[in-house]
């Protein structure tokens, strides 16, 4: 019985091919992380302008007259910058005794429109990175409201 046995094994092991071990193939395996830092190269001026009036075509208007102050000294200060605006936001200014919650009203009495107030984002981007604070105080002067710089690559 023992022969049996041991002549079993060797011809399992030849019978069955899943069970013969290939080599692996060869291959070569590269990893790598690097980075790359570049000077900041743009800077980045948001502010807002406002205007006033007794109807919201004034407000819008005199919102147009600051804003071309504004670029006028931007202009001729910088010489390459690109100013975008945002939307434009139009409110209506009641009376200070007009209960100011969100629910409508009418405009009578109290709460009576007495005028408006229009206001608009800009974002101006300039290469002039040394000039940034400067051009931030002359918005400022101009009569831009919370203007802010950020540099950025």
């Amino acid at each position: 019985m023992r022969l049996k046995q041991i002549t079993l094994i060797p011809l399992a092991l030849i019978a069955c091919p899943a069970l013969a071990v290939e080599p692996a193939p060869s291959r070569i395996v590269v990893e790598g992380f690097g980075s790359v830092e570049t000077p900041p190269d743009i800077a980045s001026i948001s502010y807002s302008v406002r205007g006033e009036g007794a109807s919201s075509d004034a407000a819008t208007a005199a919102m147009v007259a600051a804003q071309d102050k504004i670029e006028a000294a931007i202009t001729g200060f910088v010489t390459s910058a690109e100013i975008k605006s945002g939307k434009v936001k139009i409110d209506a200014v009641r009376g200070k005794d007009c209960n100011d919650d969100d629910n409508p009203r009418l405009s009578a009495g109290v709460c009576a429109i007495t005028g408006y107030v229009a206001q608009m984002p800009i974002t101006l981007r300039t290469a002039a990175l040394k000039d940034a604070g400067t051009i931030v105080g002359l918005i400022g002067r101009e009569g831009g409201i919370t203007p802010a710089s950020t540099i950025s690559r």
